[in-house]
């Protein structure tokens, strides 16, 4: 017959103890992601919700451009902002 001893028994305890760290762990990890990703669509969806904002993104959607050169090269001089810029890299991109 198998005898249990107090050893046996804390060491069961501190390993129960420890996989519950790590899943509390894991869970909170996650948690911390999926509020990240939420707070990023909601940071995304209010600068997308201002009218200013949605009549440049879809003057460029409409636009069609090669490359970046011919992106910087059909933009009008001084027009450009840095931020329009870094849309149409993105729009060329993909």
């Amino acid at each position: 017959m198998v005898e249990i001893t107090y050893q046996m028994v804390l060491s069961t305890i501190q390993t129960i103890g420890i996989l519950i760290g790590i899943y509390y762990y894991i869970m909170t990890l996650r948690n911390q992601n999926r509020t990240r990703q939420e707070q990023w669509l909601l940071q995304l969806y209010h600068s997308k919700a201002d009218h200013e904002a949605m009549q440049r993104f879809f003057k460029y959607m409409e636009a069609s451009w090669d490359d970046y050169e011919d992106y910087c090269a059909r933009a009008v001089p001084g027009q450009i902002s840095r931020a329009e810029t870094s849309v149409g890299c993105m729009a060329v991109s993909q």
